[in-house]
Formats: C-alpha cells, structure tokens, sequence
C-alpha cells in the first residue's frame, strides 16, 4: 500500500517544487530543461534509495516519475 500511494504523493510534491522552480526562470530554455531533468533523476533516486530493505519506507521510483511527468505536462509552461 505504501509502496503504491507514497510514490505518487513524492511525484507531487516534486512536480510542486519544479513548477514554482520553473515560474522563476524566465528565457533560459537550457536552465529549464537541466532543472527538470536533474530533480527527475533526484526524485528516483530518493524514491529508489527509500524502498531499500533496510529502510521501512517503500516508495515507487516508478510511480512517482509518473506522477511527476504527469503533473509536469498539467502545469508546465508553454
């Protein structure tokens, strides 16, 4: 269970963070890209990290990336 809903709420809250990221950056379509790419990898990597066995968290790395691009194609600039 936690495995399927925390992976997607970590995709949210990236997808937040990004948006309100991205609504500063203004004309610098490289910073955008690269910003979006690197919490992407950042956000599979922490999902991944979290769903180790020695941890009680279990995250889909998946699932959230999902969520994120989801969310990214909602809210992003045009």
């Amino acid at each position: 269970m936690i495995l399927s809903g925390g992976g997607p709420i970590l995709g949210l809250i990236f997808g937040l963070i990004v948006s309100n990221l991205l609504k500063r950056i203004h004309n610098n379509f490289v910073l955008e890209v690269n910003t979006t790419v690197a919490f992407a990898y950042a956000m599979f990597y922490i999902a991944e990290f979290l769903s180790s066995e020695t941890s009680k968290f279990k995250l889909s790395g998946i699932l959230a990336l999902v969520t994120f691009g989801l969310y990214m194609s909602f809210s992003g600039k045009t």
